[in-house]
């Protein structure tokens, strides 16, 4: 948090110092602060720079204000376009409000700065998955788990969306790294089991369901996939 200070003796300009507030002790700093006069906001001195406005907004998202956070997002951009921080923020909560073409473009814009930025790669590929736009969505998933090596729901993501591309061998590569990442991913040895099983590979399948099974899958559709491939 970036908390401003009176100028001292020979300056101009506020001085600024970055602390670390816990979240409820944060609220109550805020809520004990006397009020400013405009044009600052309602928090008061605590928005004093680009890093006040970035936490006043992370706080009004957690206090579900979603439109004071996009305003404090905002102030960041308007004097930081690069900000990337800012720039997710803002996408996200524009996506909390149901509007998905106004996230994805800021998503995009986030990529225009870092491409490799794996959260917003893997978001506008999950609006692109909502909207069909499957071809988008895999480019953006595979990017989003070649950024973040661990990133598992990127490739159980990847898996889905080549499902609908009709491209069953790429998913099983995509559940298999998804599986390899975290060896208890139970979404993907599901969907391996059911791909092995719909190309009548039985021996396969049958492998693939116990290896499930053995995950902590449990329903009875993984039992008769594993019955009714031998």
């Amino acid at each position: 948090v970036a908390l401003a200070t009176d100028p001292g003796p020979g300056q101009d300009k506020a001085r600024h110092t970055a602390v670390v507030v816990p979240i409820e002790e944060l609220r109550m700093v805020m809520k004990n602060m006397k009020p400013v006069p405009e044009p600052l906001t309602p928090h008061g001195d605590y928005v004093a720079s680009n890093e006040g406005h970035y936490w006043a907004g992370r706080l009004d998202e957690v206090n579900g204000d979603l439109g004071e956070a996009l305003k404090h997002y905002q102030l960041v951009l308007d004097a930081d376009k690069k900000n990337i921080s800012a720039g997710f923020q803002h996408a996200y909560v524009s996506e909390m409000q149901g509007n998905h073409d106004g996230a994805a473009q800021e998503y995009s814009k986030v990529l225009a700065i870092n491409p490799r930025e794996e959260k917003s790669l893997f978001n506008l590929g999950l609006i692109q998955f909502a909207q069909g736009k499957f071809t988008d969505a895999e480019k953006n998933f595979s990017a989003a788990g070649a950024a973040g090596v661990k990133f598992v729901k990127a490739f159980d993501r990847l898996g889905m969306t080549q499902e609908q591309l009709h491209q069953p061998d790429k998913a099983l590569a995509a559940y298999a790294k998804a599986r390899e990442a975290k060896e208890t991913d139970t979404y993907s040895s599901l969907r391996i089991a059911h791909i092995l099983f719909d190309q009548q590979k039985w021996g396969a399948a049958a492998a693939a369901a116990k290896k499930a099974r053995e995950a902590g899958v449990d329903s009875t559709e993984i039992y008769l996939i594993e019955a009714d491939s031998y």
